[in-house]
């Protein structure tokens, strides 16, 4: 069960105040340009600490997961259909393709003839190589979800849902897809309330746990992987071609065959805006899986099959 007391806020707890509530005024303003001029500073701050002022690359953690901290911010709160936040996404790939950030090797000296070329070295953290690799990017992206997914609004959950999913189908890291089994699993795999997609008591609650959430509140943010990753997290990411069992065709059947039952019982709850985002998300799984017609047995206009 998912202690209420522990969210993201804990991983981040060494921020300043003056920090957080500098980040949330901008975002509450919509004053997305600032938070842009902000991520910036800290980048440059992290150039500075990390080459110039020779400050040993791992003390550059924390500065890292400043910056990271407020592209959580950004991607939970900008609407996922904006072009606000394609713009962050394109931002975030940019960081990266600043390559590997370099810096005189602590072993040389301002002296002598030597080639100052050969006396750099790249600043390298226990999570990667700085800007090439975005060290703890992707494991505190992982542990936000899966600590604070629940105590997102509902609105929230698929911003951050697409974000995340939109990062991963552009190459930012293929780890990242390994948050969409995480979330298949809880909510095609974990007996939940059915839910609604009219509830609007789905605010954000830092008292509401995973546990708490219906199959209405968190089918969304699987439905952000499926089409805005979509054949990235299956087939062409590290995750899809090394994995046997992470998304196996077995899995993968039990997902759909687990869809046709929340629909069926979507319908019956009168829930007919549910039952159809149901059926175009088993369509999208159909297609990601290459699975045909004369593979399916097709009823009241959606595909079932058997895992026999």
């Amino acid at each position: 069960m998912q202690d209420a007391s522990k969210t993201s806020e804990d991983a981040f707890d060494w921020l300043s105040e003056s920090d957080r509530q500098s980040i949330e005024e901008a975002i509450q303003t919509g004053d997305w340009p600032g938070l842009e001029g902000s991520a910036f500073s800290r980048i440059a701050v992290i150039d500075h600490h990390s080459s110039r002022a020779r400050k040993p690359a791992e003390g550059s953690k924390l500065d890292l997961q400043d910056l990271w901290y407020l592209y959580y911010q950004v991607g939970k709160n900008v609407r996922h259909s904006s072009p606000e936040q394609d713009k962050w996404i394109r931002h975030i790939l940019q960081v990266r393709g600043h390559g590997p950030l370099t810096r005189q090797a602590q072993s040389s000296n301002s002296g002598g003839d030597s080639d100052e070329s050969s006396s750099l070295e790249i600043a390298t953290t226990s999570g990667g190589i700085i800007w090439e690799d975005l060290p703890f990017f992707t494991t505190d992206m992982t542990d936000i979800w899966v600590k604070d997914c629940a105590t997102m609004s509902a609105t929230q959950r698929i911003n951050f849902s697409h974000f995340l999913a939109k990062l991963a189908s552009v190459g930012v890291d293929d780890n990242l897809c390994t948050i969409a089994p995480l979330v298949f699993h809880d909510v095609f795999e974990t007996i939940r309330p059915l839910g609604s997609y009219n509830d609007e008591n789905d605010k954000e609650d830092t008292l509401r746990t995973l546990e708490d959430l219906t199959t209405a509140a968190l089918l969304p943010a699987a439905q952000a992987w499926l089409f805005s990753a979509g054949e990235t997290t299956f087939t062409r990411s590290e995750l899809g071609r090394k994995s046997s069992a992470t998304f196996s065709p077995w899995r993968w059947m039990y997902w759909l065959k687990r869809l046709e039952e929340i629909k069926i019982e979507a319908r019956q709850a009168g829930e007919e805006s549910l039952a159809a985002s149901i059926l175009l998300t088993m369509e999208q799984m159909l297609t990601l899986g290459g699975i045909g017609d004369d593979e399916i047995t097709w009823e009241d206009g959606v595909g079932t099959m058997s895992l026999e």
